[in-house]
């Protein structure tokens, strides 16, 4: 994924999904680079939660 910054620079970043709902990879701007990890902010689902309906 490319991300532009309006103005300023932009920010590659490559990764893969470990299957689990996290995405791990690098992050690189220019020359610079580094890692990142990306984890969901609650519990994983199960996949059997009830759909809720909103309307």
């Amino acid at each position: 994924m490319m991300k532009q910054y309006i103005g300023k620079h932009r920010v590659l970043y490559q990764g893969r999904s470990d299957g689990e709902g996290c995405i791990q990879g690098t992050w690189r701007i220019g020359s610079t680079s580094g890692g990142f990890l990306l984890r969901p902010a609650g519990p994983r689902p199960r996949g059997d939660e009830p759909v809720q309906e909103m309307g």
